[in-house]
């Protein structure tokens, strides 16, 4: 008697990308969590409707998956700069499903705000219309 495969990939996604407001130089995350899948869905994430493979790629590493060999999705950027701004979205797929992948919710990631250090406290500008935060 033959073995017996199942493979399947759940509709839902555990966590979607969240749209956020993100200042220049910080760290950010994305989050993503697939859906439940046998085999494990693999998971891209794209950028303006493109692939994330080397958008960045500039030697550094300052985006990145935060632990894929676990299954942790999250898309890390250590120092978010306006270059990263744009609709993120996460592709999980199982190529052994049917249908083979699922797609989540498309998040906006806006960059603003420039950091300045005064009398050793850390003062955040989001725009000169608005007012810093922080003491002086």
């Amino acid at each position: 008697m033959g073995k017996s495969y199942f493979s399947d990939i759940d509709f839902d996604f555990a966590k979607h990308p969240t749209s956020k407001y993100a200042i220049a130089g910080q760290p950010t995350t994305l989050p993503c969590s697939p859906p439940i899948s046998y085999p494990p869905a693999n998971v891209t994430w794209y950028k303006n409707n493109q692939p994330l493979t080397n958008q960045f790629s500039n030697g550094s590493q300052t985006v990145f998956i935060v632990d894929p060999a676990n299954g942790i999705w999250d898309l890390f950027i250590a120092d978010v700069q306006r270059i990263h701004e744009g609709q993120y979205f996460c592709v999980a797929e199982n190529v052994f499903a049917v249908p083979t992948s699922r797609t989540s919710k498309v998040a906006t990631l806006r960059v603003g705000g420039t950091k300045f250090l005064l009398n050793s406290k850390l003062l955040t500008f989001l725009s000169s219309s608005q007012e810093p935060q922080g003491q002086f």
